[in-house]
């Protein structure tokens, strides 16, 4: 390890020595000699407070220099991402049929998440049944049976219309970002009907939820 100029330090990985004695200054064996059960890796760890830290790559265009998570190559190799990495995939569109009941949400559709960081959106998918007034609808993104945050960033609700029967509509929620600090935490997508005379139905297999991780 040397200092490569006053904001970078160069790491050499190279071929050493497993020691056998009580401290790595002890005669050992070459690691290649080792049973090939036996893990070693390599740690760098920083502790210098203040220092840039970035990824070991060059990104096109430029010479040389740390790159930014912005500056990091996509995946071009067409498969999916493996579950836990950055860019994984959870999403669910098979539930049962779910009859709305006016002024109250309903769950329709959940996913379980693992531990990170996701951005998770919806959309609700209903039908009027004949001679149904809808005045106001919802969506929403929620931890719970009822949405835990009533804003723009977890909730979609329209009010002052009026929708009538037998028309099949859809509404989309907001993109939310949903920390989970757990080992796993249920997302539910709910949707909202405000109506008089008989209830819309979220038709089984219709709405959906999904959840990308970013982190």
């Amino acid at each position: 390890m040397q200092p490569s100029n006053s904001t970078q330090v160069i790491v050499a990985f190279g071929r050493y020595r497993q020691p056998t004695g009580a401290t790595f200054a002890a005669a050992g064996v070459d690691w290649s000699g080792v049973a090939a059960s036996t893990v070693f890796k390599w740690r760098v760890r920083k502790s210098s407070a203040g220092a840039a830290v970035g990824f070991g790559i060059v990104q096109p265009g430029t010479s040389a220099g740390l790159v930014s998570a912005a500056g990091l190559p996509g995946n071009t190799t067409g498969n999916a991402i493996a579950t836990g990495y950055v860019g994984e995939l959870q999403f669910n569109g098979t539930h049962t049929a779910v009859t709305a009941t006016s002024g109250a949400y309903s769950t329709i559709v959940s996913v379980t998440l693992t531990t990170g960081i996701w951005d998770v959106s919806g959309a609700t998918y209903f039908i009027n049944a004949a001679g149904t007034s809808t005045t106001a609808v919802s969506a929403a993104i929620s931890t719970g049976s009822t949405p835990d945050t009533f804003n723009g960033l977890a909730v979609t609700f329209i009010s002052g219309i009026t929708m009538g029967g037998s028309q099949t509509n859809i509404l989309p929620t907001p993109v939310r970002r949903i920390v989970v600090t757990g080992a796993s935490q249920t997302i539910n997508l709910l949707g909202r009907c405000d109506f008089t005379s008989t209830a819309p139905t979220y038709s089984s297999n219709s709405s959906y939820i999904r959840a990308a991780r970013i982190a």
